[in-house]
């Protein structure tokens, strides 16, 4: 009843061809795997390397532009206080220029009033008067 294998030569040979080929796969699969894993491994050190490279430069980098940034907002502070004082000076000299426009504006008129022709004669005449003065005590002077 029960079967029993016949073995062969033939049952043999073809067992080991199968055994050869199944232990040639094997032999392939496992020159692929150890190239993959050394093709991973190098892909990691690769970035590691470049993690150790990169990061610190660009927390130096980050640094760098906090310490921008805070100048920054440091000089739109500035700015600010600088706008709102400008603001606070023009709005003075509103003020002033208000306060003395008909003062500007009386003085520019008695000026206007004056004649310059007659003043040109007194200052003439003045000087006729005086530099016969002049030169009686400029004598003196010697």
């Amino acid at each position: 009843m029960s079967e029993e294998k016949v073995i062969t030569v033939d049952n043999v040979m073809s067992e080991q061809e199968s055994l050869r080929r199944l232990l040639e796969s094997n032999n392939k699969r496992t020159f692929y795997a150890r190239i993959t894993g050394i093709a991973a491994v190098i892909i990691c050190l690769v970035f590691v390397v470049a993690g150790c490279i990169l990061i610190p430069k660009a927390a130096a980098v980050l640094t760098e532009a906090e310490t921008t940034i805070v100048k920054a907002e440091e000089s739109l502070g500035n700015i600010d206080k600088l706008s709102s004082e400008l603001i606070n000076t023009s709005a003075n000299m509103n003020k002033v220029l208000e306060d003395n426009a008909q003062g500007l504006s009386d003085a520019l008129a008695e000026i206007n009033k004056i004649d310059i022709e007659t003043l040109n004669k007194a200052i003439s005449d003045l000087h006729d008067t005086v530099e016969p003065m002049a030169k009686f005590f400029n004598a003196f002077k010697r």
